[in-house]
């Protein structure tokens, strides 16, 4: 058996277990952001890493985008954050590299912004990467 580091969404608890693993390839359950792009705002959501049960990750795991519109997107790590609106507060980037992602959830930020000069459209041209190793724990 293989192991993977997954993407979960759905209001995922911190070293918890929970979470919908975000698909691969069938978009089953992508990540979806609202955001009304006539005006500058943003969008945060609560998302997670978590390695399959039995695997840890060894030595960095980076998240980046890729796509037509990465330029709105950015990450931050999780510092406890009680809710989205506090999360909008930490220091968001176009990459980020954590270490140490075990088999519970290990919690993200992610910020979807618009600068208000945008058309309305439906994306999905933007795609997380998540790179790292995993190895049995």
């Amino acid at each position: 058996m293989e192991g993977t580091i997954e993407l979960l969404i759905d209001n995922p608890t911190a070293g918890a277990t929970d979470g919908t693993p975000v698909s691969q390839s069938t978009q089953s359950y992508p990540v979806n952001v609202i955001i009304n792009a006539a005006e500058a705002n943003y969008a945060i959501v609560k998302a997670a890493l978590r390695c399959t049960a039995g695997f840890e990750s060894s030595g960095d795991v980076q998240i980046s985008f890729s796509g037509g519109t990465t330029r709105f997107w950015s990450v931050a790590d999780d510092d406890s954050y009680v809710d989205a609106e506090a999360a909008a507060l930490a220091d968001y980037d176009s990459t980020l590299i954590l270490q140490n992602i075990g088999d519970t959830n290990h919690i993200i930020w992610f910020k979807v912004s618009t600068d208000g000069t945008e058309s309305s459209v439906v994306d999905t041209s933007v795609k997380i990467n998540l790179y790292g190793r995993v190895v049995p724990t």
